[in-house]
């Protein structure tokens, strides 16, 4: 497969499908009810602050944790 002969919604949609694989919802609740540190979390989770951060912007976790 050539990389310009790519669906973008699709790779729209894997990326949000690693997201939530990655970080899903109740992992981000329990990272933020620990007060794990970003540092912490990338570590732990193999992730990246980026997408971290998304996550848990995008699903409101902030909100519910308060």
């Amino acid at each position: 497969m050539l990389l310009k002969a790519y669906d973008k919604e699709q790779e729209e949609e894997a990326d949000w499908l690693a997201g939530v694989l990655l970080l899903p919802r109740e992992a981000l609740v329990h990272i933020r009810r620990q007060g794990m540190s970003d540092e912490e979390v990338v570590a732990n989770y193999g992730v990246s602050k980026r997408m971290y951060t998304y996550r848990v912007s995008i699903t409101g976790v902030n909100r519910q944790v308060r």
